[in-house]
């Protein structure tokens, strides 16, 4: 057993460096902390948010109880307030759900889930940065704009890891996957905590979903700035490689190596 430990041990470490060394594992992952800044800033917010759409008051400032209404009329209305805005919040997950499911499909006809990355990220990040907009001219259509960024950023979600599944390696894949995770999820523990600086500081949610949708549209602009370097290397479209690059590796026994961003292969000593 100890043996084997330590001849695991060189073969970790040197699997760690060689996925570490994909330099896209690392781009998408940042372009999933500014997706997810956004994302998770929106999931933690949204029922305050639609409480502050339901309050009857200015939509782009926290809805707070005035001391000087403590009568049992204005409780009990404050609370039916808030069960409404708790009800109504499960509809932009209810959307996203579908938007997931419809996304997931669109990825496997057209094979292009690089694309399905960059516009939500667009669409998604110019909704929210329009909420405060629109919110004054209808409270519904503000709402509409929630629903449509939380779908649109659920909808990018799951396609990066298919992506880097086609650029690794199989048995890099173990270590290039959950190295991916490991860095991508940093944005889901500052979203919120940001979100909720600008807006009591910085005079309610106007500025901070202004923030939030920019931090969307950079990562739209970085997918597409992706896009531009995968057609440069003329790759078959967004998250599909040269098939017939991999035939002839197939039919002269040839093992894939990672080179770059395309896929590489190398002889092997198979017969």
């Amino acid at each position: 057993p100890v043996a084997a430990a330590a001849a695991v041990g060189p073969s970790f470490w040197r699997s760690l460096f060689q996925a570490a060394r994909v330099w896209q594992v690392w781009y998408l992952a940042v372009i999933n902390i500014f997706k997810d800044i956004a994302n998770f800033a929106l999931m933690m917010w949204l029922p305050v948010m639609v409480n502050s759409l339901l309050s009857g008051t200015d939509p782009m400032q926290l809805s707070t109880s005035n001391s000087t209404h403590s009568s049992t009329a204005h409780r009990a209305t404050a609370a039916d307030t808030g069960l409404a805005a708790v009800l109504l919040s499960t509809i932009p997950f209810t959307a996203a759900a579908i938007a997931v499911a419809l996304s997931g499909v669109i990825a496997q006809k057209t094979g292009k889930p690089l694309i399905l990355i960059m516009l939500p990220n667009f669409i998604g990040g110019v909704s929210f940065m329009c909420f405060h907009i629109v919110v004054h001219w209808s409270r519904i259509a503000g709402f509409m704009c929630l629903v449509i960024t939380l779908s649109a950023a659920y909808a990018s979600s799951p396609h990066a890891p298919t992506i880097l599944a086609r650029l690794v390696e199989s048995q890099l894949a173990f270590i290039a996957l959950p190295l991916y995770n490991s860095i991508a999820m940093l944005g889901g523990f500052a979203g919120p905590s940001i979100m909720g600086f600008l807006v009591q500081h910085l005079g309610g949610f106007g500025v901070a979903t202004t923030v939030m949708g920019g931090s969307m549209i950079v990562a739209g602009c970085m997918a597409a700035v992706l896009c531009c370097i995968k057609l440069r290397e003329r790759t078959l479209g967004d998250g599909r490689f040269d098939t017939t690059k991999q035939s002839k590796a197939v039919n002269h026994h040839q093992a894939p190596a990672v080179h770059g961003y395309e896929l590489v292969y190398t002889r092997t000593n198979a017969p």
